[in-house]
C-alpha cells in the first residue's frame, strides 16, 4: 500500500533528539491507527531528503526539524510540479515558520500527540516561495550583514563539544548571544545599491554607503525566533519586505520586538522598509549570506548581484 503522508525527521535537530523523536512518533502513529498511511524517515544531518521515494509521490510531507531543515525540503518542493502539502514539527532554534502556522504554540503547550493529530487534520493555506538568483529558494527570510555574520560564526563552531552539551540541555539559542556579542561592531564593508519597484509599482533606487549593518528580506511576519520585522506582511500576495538596518540601535530594536507586541516600523517609524515583488541588490566584495536558517558559503560569488523575486507557492498546513 502506498503511503500518503511522509514524516521527515532531522536526527540532529533539537539538541540531537531526532532519533528518540522518531521512536515516539512511530508509537504515536501506531496508536492512532495511521501506520498504514504514514511513513517515517530520517533526513540527512544537514536536512536533505533521505528516502527511496520522491516527495512528489506523497500527498503530505511533515518535517520535524528547524527552519534550516524545512528550507532544505522547500528547495525540493519548489521544483516540483506536483507539490505535497507541507507541515512542521518544530525542533530547531528559531522555528519561525512553525510560529506562523500555530504549530510551535500547540507543540509547546500540548505536546507531540496533539500536534500530530492537528497536522493530520489541518487545513492548508498558500505560502509564497521566493528565489535568489533563480538558484536558492526561501519562504521566511534572506539577507546579508550582521545577523548572517553571527550565524556564520555560530555555524562554524556549533559542533564543538561544549556547544553540543549546551544545545542538549537548553537548546541552541542559549549560545547565540555569545556570538552576537563578538560581532556587534561588524559593518558591511562596501556600498550597496537596492533597485526595486515599490508596492505601487513605482521604481525606487536606494544607495547606501559602506557601514550599514544589514539588509533583511522577509516573507513571513516572524524572524530570528519570533522577532517582528513587519506589520504589513501577507503570506501569499507575491510580495516581500526589504528592511535596511543602518545602525546598531536599529538592529537592537529589531530583536527587541521578539519580546514586545509591536513590529519594527511601529517602534522605529523612520526605518527604511519597502514592499516589492522583485529586488536587485548590487554590491562589490564578499559577504556572509543566509536564508531560512541556512548559511550559503561563497554565495553569491564576489561582485555578483543578488536578484530576489517571487517563484512559486506551496500549500502549508496551519493549526
Amino acid at each position: 500500500m502506498s503511503k500518503e503522508t511522509l514524516f521527515l525527521i532531522n536526527p540532529v535537530s533539537g539538541g540531537r533528539s531526532g532519533i528518540r523523536l522518531k521512536e515516539i512518533l512511530d508509537g504515536l502513529l501506531a496508536g492512532l491507527g495511521m501506520r498504514e498511511s504514514c511513513e517515517t524517515a530520517f533526513t540527512t544531518p544537514d536536512g536533505h531528503l533521505n528516502t527511496s521515494r520522491d516527495l512528489a509521490d506523497y500527498g503530505t510531507a511533515i518535517v520535524a526539524g528547524g527552519d534550516g531543515t524545512v528550507a532544505r525540503i522547500v528547495q525540493k518542493l519548489a521544483g516540483l510540479e506536483k507539490k505535497p502539502r507541507l507541515g512542521i514539527i518544530p525542533c530547531g532554534t528559531g522555528n519561525d515558520l512553525a510560529r506562523v502556522t500555530g504549530a510551535y504554540r500547540l507543540y509547546s503547550q500540548k505536546g507531540l500527540k496533539a500536534l500530530v493529530e492537528a497536522l493530520l487534520a489541518g487545513k492548508t493555506q498558500p505560502l509564497d516561495v521566493f528565489s535568489v538568483n533563480e538558484k536558492l529558494y526561501f519562504t521566511n527570510y534572506c539577507g546579508i550583514g550582521l545577523d548572517a555574520r553571527i550565524s556564520n560564526d555560530f555555524n562554524l563552531k556549533r559542533n564543538a563539544p561544549f556547544l553540543h552539551a549546551v544545545a542538549a540541555c537548553v537548546g541552541g539559542r542559549a549560545a547565540y548571544p555569545w556570538f552576537a556579542a563578538g560581532n556587534l561592531f561588524f559593518r558591511i564593508p562596501f556600498a550597496l545599491e537596492l533597485v526595486c519597484a515599490d508596492e505601487g509599482k513605482q521604481p525606487r533606487m536606494l544607495q547606501l554607503g559602506a557601514g550599514a549593518r544589514q539588509v533583511l528580506i522577509t516573507g513571513i511576519p516572524s524572524y530570528a525566533a519570533g522577532a517582528r520585522p513587519s506589520h504589513n506582511c501577507h503570506l501569499a500576495d507575491g510580495l516581500f519586505e526589504v528592511t535596511v538596518i543602518e545602525t546598531l540601535w536599529q538592529w537592537f530594536m529589531l530583536h527587541l520586538t521578539r519580546f514586545a507586541p509591536v513590529t519594527l516600523p511601529q517602534l522605529l517609524p523612520s526605518i527604511t522598509q519597502i514592499r516589492t515583488a522583485e529586488l536587485i541588490l548590487r554590491f562589490s566584495g564578499s559577504t556572509c549570506f543566509q536564508a531560512d536558517g541556512e548559511l550559503y558559503a561563497d554565495f553569491p560569488p564576489e561582485g555578483q548581484d543578488l536578484t530576489v523575486k517571487h517563484a512559486t507557492q506551496i500549500e502549508l498546513i496551519f493549526i
